[in-house]
């Protein structure tokens, strides 16, 4: 894992270190090829589901994404960037 490293990133370099499409991980995955292509332009954060199937399909432990997804957590807390409560 680079430093620094976003969840998008992470994804696209390991689903392209194993010469796949977006169309093969997420047939592979299970995971919608819209929501996919989400993920790897940061527009979603992945839940347990994804990343669960990620792992499994891009070989790798959870916790790859996880701590990842973790840090991007922490920044959005310290950038002040909260959901309104309504949309909890």
């Amino acid at each position: 894992m680079k430093n620094h490293e976003t969840i998008g990133e992470l994804i696209v370099r390991l689903r392209m270190g194993k010469r796949k499409t977006q169309d093969e991980i997420a047939d592979c995955s299970g995971v919608s090829r819209k929501h996919l292509s989400n993920l790897e332009n940061n527009k979603v954060l992945p839940n347990y589901d994804a990343i669960m199937k990620l792992a499994r399909i891009l070989e790798v432990p959870p916790s790859t994404f996880t701590d990842i997804v973790g840090k991007m957590l922490d920044k959005r807390y310290e950038e002040g960037d909260f959901p309104e409560i309504g949309d909890i």
